[in-house]
């Protein structure tokens, strides 16, 4: 395949070697019916005029045999390295390259027989399209289906977002409502980006709850009436496109974080979004992982104190309960009533007064401002906060394990304050390389982003590749063979 200048020089050159060709055949077809008629006992006249007649045949029929030529060998051209003549791989697809060392390879034949190996894993990311001839940006929208709001974002070369818009969500009314709004949303964002839906390749879906990604399903979500409810053909209706998915808000937003954020170039990483609750999405090899019934990686439902706080999940003692946003503000709640109470006093009180409630950042400003009884709440958090982590970390032991959320806002101090109790307590690590603790970096477009970019067959067959050839697409539904395995996303290995 050729690819760039290059190709264009060698396509060039062919075209006049053959354009020469035909011209010599030409003349020569031409000069040799001129003969054939003098020898037939015409005179000279006749020979010209046999010459003008041999020479506008062979024209025609040459020019339509250079034609046919031309026609196979520019389609040949286009074709990529999947099979597909929708883009001209060097030309057309902008790709990021990432390797990862893990010690010594140990192999066998040329075979790798274990132990650790050298992986690289290219990502293609098809931004444009050739159209006859002419080579156009391709787009995907990406959108984050809340209880309060609907945002979508335009999301173009590079995982960049190019224009984002959002409206209220209106979650008490019918869904119909609600779609009709999410893709006028859709056509508006398009059309403040400077495009049209035609230039639209997908469009990726971040929703609450549990989502059926295999057949475009949100199941169950407990802050919209969706039920059982089919969000992809609704929107694909409403819009004219197919290549419609969804996926669940928070591994979205870890998918986002894997390819653009925090955690690219891993393989393996954890995200932990600390808002409202305690969100979770776990790459693994590549790959979101989603448990057989599309439900799992609920990771701020694990009970880390038994017979504890009561959470909305009707469990007690989830980490969500003590981790969240709203278990700080009731943390700082609780201490603010306890030194009203015993007439202790605390700047917390004045924060209160100027903000004019109290947010996840009260106890964080007090803290700052050398107050103690912030401090004490505080201390409290991030005990809970690195209780669960560390058990993250020790469960799936990932590269990277990326905080995100309303209280990843504190940036890396919140990191730091837990630092060395997750070095103290995380398994092995006095012998294994530790996990990586960052705060997220795509902020609230993560989930937008990782949605973009998607995770069914259809987009993954012009994103991500192997080296040198086809990449290898997840499947539907367990194990190791094509359509099984409740994974998405996946990264290929190359070894």
């Amino acid at each position: 395949m050729r690819g760039g200048a290059l190709g264009e020089v060698c396509a060039m050159g062919e075209f006049l070697f053959e354009l020469l060709f035909e011209i010599v055949a030409f003349a020569i077809g031409a000069y040799t019916l001129g003969l054939f008629g003098v020898e037939m006992g015409g005179d000279a006249a006749d020979g010209d005029i046999a010459s003008f007649v041999g020479l506008a045949v062979i024209c025609v029929v040459g020019g339509l045999i250079f034609l046919a030529v031309w026609v196979f060998r520019t389609r040949s051209n286009e074709k990529d390295e999947n099979g597909s003549d929708d883009y001209d791989s060097e030309e057309t697809v902008n790709s990021d390259t990432h390797c990862f060392e893990e010690g010594e390879e140990k192999s066998k034949n040329g075979r790798h027989i274990g132990g650790p190996k050298k992986i690289n894993y290219k990502i293609n990311k098809p931004t444009h399209m050739r159209v006859g001839g002419m080579e156009t940006k391709m787009y995907r929208i990406g959108i984050d289906l809340g209880g309060t709001n609907i945002a979508a974002a335009v999301v173009g070369e590079d995982f960049k977002i190019v224009k984002k818009k959002s409206v209220p969500t209106g979650a008490e009314r019918d869904t119909r409502y609600i779609m009709d709004d999410m893709a006028e949303l859709c056509r508006n964002v398009c059309a403040e980006a400077g495009i049209t839906l035609a230039d639209v390749e997908a469009i990726g879906i971040a929703s609450p709850g549990v989502a059926n990604h295999t057949d475009g399903i949100v199941e169950y979500t407990n802050n919209l009436d969706f039920k059982r409810f089919p969000i992809c053909r609704e929107l694909s209706e409403r819009l004219g496109i197919d290549n419609i998915h969804v996926e669940n808000d928070a591994n979205a937003a870890a998918w986002g974080e894997a390819i653009a954020g925090a955690a690219k170039g891993t393989k393996n990483s954890v995200m932990i979004t600390l808002g409202t609750g305690v969100g979770g999405g776990v790459i693994i090899d590549g790959k979101v992982f989603s448990g057989f019934n599309y439900a799992g990686a609920e990771l701020g439902h694990t009970v880390i104190e038994v017979g504890g706080r009561q959470c909305t999940c009707g469990r007690r003692g989830c980490w969500e309960a003590y981790s969240s946003a709203t278990a700080l503000i009731n943390m700082t709640k609780e201490k603010l009533s306890e030194c009203e109470k015993s007439g202790r006093e605390t700047k917390m009180t004045d924060i209160v007064a100027e903000q004019g409630k109290v947010s996840g950042r009260t106890a964080f400003d007090g803290m700052r401002a050398g107050d103690a009884a912030a401090k004490e709440v505080i201390d409290m958090y991030i005990r809970y906060l690195s209780c669960g982590l560390i058990n993250m970390i020790n469960i799936f032991q990932p590269e990277v394990l990326s905080i995100g959320g309303g209280i990843s806002g504190e940036g890396q101090p919140l990191v730091d304050m837990m630092m060395g109790t997750i070095k103290k307590e995380q398994y092995g690590s006095e012998f294994v390389e530790n996990c990586k603790v960052r705060i997220a970096e795509l902020g609230n477009d993560a989930g937008i982003i990782g949605a973009a970019i998607g995770h069914d067959e259809a987009i993954m067959a012009g994103l991500i590749i192997a080296d040198g050839g086809a990449g290898i697409f997840p499947g539907n539904a367990g194990g190791g063979e094509p359509g099984n395995g409740r994974y998405v996303h996946e990264i290929v290995e190359m070894t």
